[in-house]
C-alpha cells in the first residue's frame, strides 16, 4: 500500500474527479515561464531543478545564467554534481563540458583533431532574472516572460515565499482566486465566516488571462495596509485578482487613506503533485508607511492556512465543469476551469474518460 498522503488517489474516490488533468498532461503548461530560483540562492556552482517532473541544471558565469537538461547525453551522469570551469558546466561522470546553448565544447577522450559530434548536446532552457527571481521557460514556443506592473512602478519588492508544497500547481492557483475559502481557510487572520457569500462584482478578460474585482470589509489586514498593528480593525477594501498566466497570479488590494500592495503568486510544477509555492510581494509605501516586519509575519501566518488545506487535495485537477458541484460565490474559480479548457483547446465536458453531467451552478443567476 501506498503512503495516503502522497497516493491521493488511495484516498479521494476517482469517480469524484471524472474530465481531472494533471499537470503533466497540459502539455501547452511548458511554453509559460516559472521561478525555479532565487536570484540569491545562484552562484557560480551547478544548482540542481526539477521541473515538470525533469531534471535541469542552472548556473552563472559573470553576468550570465544558464540552465540546461540535467543528464549528461554520454553515460547519463548527473550534471548538477559536477562543477563550473571556464563558465562551462562539467559533468562529474567523464569531464564532458556544455556551454550556456548546451552544446558539449569539450570531449576529454578525443584528442584535439578530432571534431566534436554536434548531437552532443542537452536541451537549454530559456532564462531570465527579474523581480529577485530566476525564470526559466522549457518550451518550445515560448510566450512573452512576465512583466509586473506594481514591481515596474519602483515599489518595493519582496520575494517573500519561495517554499516546496506537497500540492498541485493547478490547485494552488485554483486557490489563489477562490473568493469563498477565506472565511473558513482564514478565519484566524483575515478572513469572517459571515462572508461566506462573497461573489465577485466584475469578471472581465484581459490579454493575459481574466481578471476578478470585488471590495468587502476585512479583519486582520491592518498590518499590510500599514494602518496600524491592531488585526481586529476592519478596513474597506477593494480586491483586484488577475490570471496573468495558467500557473500565475496577480493580487492587487486597496484602501481609502492607506497605501495598495500586491502579490505576484506563481506555482511552479515540480512535479503532478509538488510544486514550489512562490510569492513576491510589492509595496507601495516606504518602511514607515508599510513596515515589512509586521506584514511579513502576517503573510506567514496566511501562508501556512492555505498550505496545510492545499496538501491534503488530490493531484488530479478538474478542469471539465461537469465533474464538481459549483455554487455562486464559485464565479472566479469555474471561469480558471474555462480558461484551461480553451487554452488546452478542449471545451468543457470533452475530455477523454469524461462522464457527462449537467453543467449546472447552484444559485447561479441567469
Amino acid at each position: 500500500m501506498g503512503d495516503a498522503g502522497v497516493n491521493c488517489r488511495a484516498v479521494v474516490p476517482r469517480e469524484r474527479y471524472r474530465g481531472s488533468v494533471l499537470v503533466s498532461q497540459l502539455g501547452f503548461l511548458r511554453d509559460h515561464w516559472y521561478p525555479v530560483l532565487r536570484s540569491t540562492d545562484l552562484g557560480d556552482e551547478p544548482h540542481a531543478i526539477e521541473l515538470f517532473g525533469e531534471p535541469w541544471v542552472a548556473w552563472r558565469s559573470g553576468e550570465n545564467v544558464s540552465m540546461v537538461a540535467g543528464i549528461c547525453p554520454h553515460r547519463a551522469g548527473r550534471l548538477a554534481d559536477g562543477w563550473i570551469e571556464d563558465g562551462h558546466l562539467t559533468c562529474p561522470y567523464h569531464g564532458w563540458q556544455f556551454d550556456g546553448t548546451g552544446q558539449c565544447v569539450l570531449m576529454p577522450q578525443l584528442d584535439e583533431s578530432t571534431p566534436i559530434p554536434r548531437r552532443a548536446r542537452v536541451t537549454r532552457a530559456q532564462v531570465i532574472e527579474r523581480y529577485g527571481v530566476v525564470w526559466a521557460c522549457v518550451g518550445e514556443h515560448p510566450v512573452e516572460p512576465p512583466v509586473w506592473v506594481e514591481a515596474e512602478l519602483g515599489w518595493r519588492v519582496y520575494v517573500e515565499f519561495f517554499e516546496l508544497w506537497h500540492a498541485s500547481a493547478l490547485r494552488i492557483i485554483d486557490n489563489n482566486i477562490d473568493l469563498s475559502h477565506p472565511a473558513f481557510v482564514h478565519r484566524r487572520t483575515f478572513g469572517d465566516p459571515a462572508q461566506a457569500r462573497l461573489v465577485a462584482d466584475r469578471i472581465e478578460e484581459t490579454p493575459l488571462g481574466f481578471c476578478v474585482s470585488f471590495d468587502r470589509i476585512a479583519p486582520g489586514v491592518a498590518t499590510q495596509t500599514g494602518v496600524g498593528l491592531d488585526e481586529s480593525l476592519r478596513i474597506e477594501q477593494s480586491t483586484e485578482i488577475e490570471v496573468i498566466a495558467p500557473l500565475g497570479t496577480r493580487i492587487r488590494l486597496h484602501a481609502d487613506g492607506a497605501k495598495d500592495y500586491c502579490f505576484f503568486g506563481a506555482a511552479t510544477p515540480v512535479d503532478d503533485k509538488r510544486s514550489i509555492y512562490v510569492r513576491i510581494s510589492a509595496l507601495e509605501g516606504d518602511e514607515d508607511e508599510q513596515p515589512y516586519g509586521p506584514f511579513h509575519e502576517f503573510g506567514t501566518r496566511v501562508k501556512e492556512e492555505d498550505r496545510k488545506i492545499l496538501e491534503a487535495t488530490p493531484a488530479d485537477f478538474p478542469i471539465d465543469t461537469t465533474s464538481e458541484i459549483h455554487l455562486r460565490t464559485d464565479r472566479s474559480t469555474i471561469e480558471y476551469r474555462r480558461y484551461l479548457a480553451r487554452l488546452s483547446e478542449i471545451q468543457p465536458g470533452e475530455i477523454t474518460g469524461t462522464v457527462q453531467a449537467s453543467d449546472s451552478v447552484v444559485g447561479q443567476r441567469r
